[in-house]
């Protein structure tokens, strides 16, 4: 009996420590999941500011432009308004940006898609213009760089190699927009 009783100590011994060192887990893992709830909000709060900033600088140069904050709102707006050019970040904090630019190129939408993004590997960008992206900028950027991408972009689908056209009598520079 004693031998059993020893037996039985020694296995609630080891069940106590198992549970020690389960509760150690959970209680890292709770930590992990603050810190990353935390990140993810300061990475939205970053991506908010980085869209305003770049949203700014083209409504300055005379850009209409319409915001999308995450993926599905950027499908939606593609879906219910004709625009010009999409400039999509490929790290969206609901769809995948590579997935919303398969989505569109699949529904027919032909508008030029230019991917700025931070992921610069040579995989990523080849996965973006097979997927349909017709351009990719990586972060960090200059907005002058990325303005200028977007018209050039805009002046292939236009059909024009350069910024002024001339109808006659008429000339038109549509990069001074006058």
């Amino acid at each position: 009996a004693s031998e059993q009783m020893s037996a039985a100590r020694e296995e609630a011994g080891r069940a106590n420590a198992q549970l020690d060192g389960a509760k150690r887990e959970v209680s890292r893992l709770e930590r992990a999941l603050d810190e990353a709830r935390q990140s993810r909000g300061e990475h939205e709060r970053h991506a908010d500011q980085a869209r305003e900033r770049l949203a700014g600088h083209f409504r300055s140069a005379g850009f209409v432009v319409d915001e999308a904050p995450d993926g599905r709102e950027a499908a939606w707006l593609a879906s219910e308004y004709p625009c010009d050019i999409a400039i999509v970040d490929l790290g969206l904090p609901d769809v995948a940006g590579i997935e919303l630019i398969r989505g569109w190129r699949g529904d027919g939408l032909a508008m030029p898609i230019l991917i700025l993004t931070a992921r610069a590997d040579w995989q990523d960008k080849v996965g973006g213009l097979e997927a349909g992206a017709d351009d990719y900028v990586t972060k960090p950027f200059y907005l002058e760089e990325v303005e200028a991408r977007v018209r050039a972009l805009l002046r292939r689908v236009e059909g024009r190699r350069s910024s002024v056209a001339d109808y006659g009598t008429l000339r038109i520079d549509f990069s001074a927009r006058r």
